[in-house]
């Protein structure tokens, strides 16, 4: 039994040899394929190259190579381990990398503000030039922010309009000089956008908005019904013109007559909707808040507080007394939607002033007769 227990050692011995030199060194252990599989233990057993010694292996050029010193060091562990201390680093040095390192930061800082993007360039962010007061810019407004896209918004005082505004709207506009430049203007991938309701579509369209129609059908139902509440708006202007009181009891009856019409084309407009699958609610397209409530909403206030201040117009007491019972969940639904609360708090903070009040400061220039 022991003799044979010495054989086995013995043949198991043969498959793992050293690899003896000419000068009888070790070069590591070569015959175990195992070991040489592991890069960490034969980089830890080669040994220093002798001074002299050729690359191919001892004093004569022959036998087993032994790692170089790059080899070595192209071990991440022996690198590691050899890597000297920061400590070691002179005061001078340490000068040095703090020089080199505050000269990169320079330099990538002037980098990035050379090559960032202006708003409304090709890669830009989406600028839109608005005004807190107008009702026209105001539906783009509500577009950009129903898209839930970011967008640059720049607000304009129409009393004293920038240069910038000037050029955007030249740059886009149809209209022949002099020109008087109106909002919304929204300058987007280079080009530039003008009229309320073109650009509240484009923007709708072009970032994939929910507010946009989803079907033909959709577009036919909201479509018809902001034909008919858009109709108010000339009518609020000639009852806020009129110059006396007999212009103003036929201005107001025929706003009267047209908010039962925009009653009778919301039920159509529902009725649609519902027939072609979609589900009920208060708005044109059903539950669904669209395009024609962000291309009609920013009259309500205007109805109800201007109007109201100026010729004593109840837009909700109008709304209740006819029976307009699916307008007056039409407005309500509108003037709760987190996009509309969102502008008019915001448009607040511009002017420096609650809502109503700037609106009605602000329309006070197309009224002439006070009723006195």
């Amino acid at each position: 039994r022991l003799l044979r227990g010495r054989r086995l050692a013995s043949r198991a011995r043969a498959h793992v040899r050293p690899a003896v030199r000419a000068d009888g060194a070790h070069d590591g252990i070569v015959d175990d394929p195992l070991v040489h599989s592991s890069s960490l233990v034969s980089t830890r057993l080669a040994p220093e190259r002798a001074a002299g010694e050729s690359k191919t292996g001892g004093p004569n050029g022959t036998g087993s190579a032994s790692l170089t010193d790059a080899e070595i060091h192209g071990s991440s562990l022996v690198a590691t381990r050899l890597a000297p201390s920061s400590k070691s680093e002179t005061p001078k040095a340490k000068r040095a990398t703090n020089e080199t390192t505050q000269k990169s930061a320079s330099q990538s800082s002037v980098s990035s503000f050379a090559t960032r993007v202006k708003p409304g360039a090709k890669g830009g962010t989406p600028l839109l030039y608005v005004s807190p007061t107008c009702p026209h810019a105001h539906k783009a407004w509500l577009a950009a922010l129903e898209s839930g896209t970011e967008f640059d918004i720049r607000f304009e005082d129409l009393s004293a309009k920038s240069a910038n505004l000037q050029d955007a709207f030249m740059d886009g506009t149809y209209e022949p000089e002099p020109l008087v430049a109106k909002v919304p203007v929204l300058k987007h991938e280079g080009r530039t956008l003008v009229e309320s309701l073109l650009v509240a579509s484009y923007v709708a369209k072009e970032f994939k908005s929910d507010v946009d129609y989803q079907n033909a059908t959709e577009a036919y139902a909201g479509a018809l019904f902001a034909s008919q509440f858009n109709a108010l708006t000339p009518l609020y202007m000639q009852a806020l013109k009129a110059k006396n009181s007999t212009e103003l009891n036929n201005k107001l009856d025929a706003l009267r007559a047209q908010l039962r019409q925009c009653e009778r084309a919301l039920a159509i407009a529902q009725a649609h909707t519902l027939d072609a699958g979609g589900a009920p609610g208060p708005f044109a397209c059903g539950a669904r808040y669209t395009l024609a409530e962000v291309t009609t909403c920013t009259m309500i206030p205007r109805l109800a507080l201007v109007l109201g201040h100026y010729r004593g117009f109840r837009l909700h007491k109008e709304i209740e007394d006819a029976g307009l019972v699916r307008l007056g969940e039409w407005v309500d639904a509108c003037v709760e939607r987190p996009s509309f609360k969102q502008s008019t708090s915001r448009a607040s903070e511009v002017t420096g002033k609650d809502y109503g009040s700037a609106l009605i400061d602000f329309s006070g220039k197309f009224v002439s007769w006070t009723g006195k």
